[in-house]
């Protein structure tokens, strides 16, 4: 499974001062593998990423792609943006699913928009 985490789009800011630091973290299902997007410097509500990872996947029964938007801060600790879980029965039917995900906060409210491009290659 390849994941392009490409941007966001109104991202709820937690920033104090100046913009925020975003970044993304991505975990699918059980596999052992984490990643994460280089910080986009004061990418604020907006953030730019264009980048791609690989997961190798055993199969495709359950899995989902979880991922958190955090705020990268240098003299407090990081602050999560936002979270979200993305089903991923569409990309193993079409191979390849373009996808705006809903980011929400630990409250369940709307936190932003990712976009990712999913693309599944059968072994």
């Amino acid at each position: 499974l390849r994941v392009a985490v490409l941007s966001a789009i109104r991202l709820r800011d937690t920033q104090t001062f100046g913009k925020q630091d975003p970044y993304v973290v991505l975990k699918c299902g059980g596999h052992a593998d984490t990643f994460r997007t280089k910080v986009c410097r004061d990418g604020g509500t907006a953030p730019k990423w264009n980048e791609r990872f690989t997961f190798a996947l055993a199969g495709t029964e359950g899995n989902e792609l979880n991922l958190r938007i955090w705020n990268r801060n240098t003299m407090t600790s990081d602050k999560c943006i936002g979270s979200a879980t993305v089903k991923l029965d569409a990309v193993f039917k079409n191979e390849t699913d373009d996808v705006d995900v809903e980011v929400f906060d630990t409250k369940g409210r709307a936190a932003g928009v990712i976009n990712l491009v999913l693309t599944f290659t059968p072994s």
